[in-house]
């Protein structure tokens, strides 16, 4: 299990593929010593990245925020990726009902293989 000094010093990012796209970094360009001009930068795999990074989080239950009971399973998983995907999530997280205070959540009627 990752500690907090463990992510601090981002060894969760580990064995990630470098992210890069043909622009890199454009240099510095201006004249003044405090102008440091326009820059461009550009990460080509950030939707891949982004998405493995999620993953990793909540593999390792890093800033999950609810729990859901399906079945005898427990999944730690984050409301906000939930509700983005799922107008059934969205609404029990976000219209007052009282699974949106709850840390621990049980679903009727799901199977642990449809999580």
């Amino acid at each position: 299990m990752e500690t907090d000094e463990d992510i601090s010093r981002g060894n969760l990012l580990d064995g990630m593929p470098p992210m890069s796209c043909d622009g890199g970094i454009e240099g510095a360009v201006g004249t003044g010593s405090n102008d440091i001009g326009d820059m461009t930068f550009c990460m080509g795999n950030y939707i891949s990245d982004f998405m493995k990074m999620m993953f990793t989080m909540r593999s390792h239950h890093m800033l999950t925020d609810v729990v859901l009971e399906v079945g005898n399973e427990l999944f730690h998983v984050h409301k906000v990726v939930l509700a983005a995907g799922s107008p059934y999530f969205k609404a029990m997280f976000t219209s007052g009902l009282k699974e949106s205070e709850m840390s621990r959540v049980r679903l009727q009627g799901v199977c642990p293989s449809a999580m």
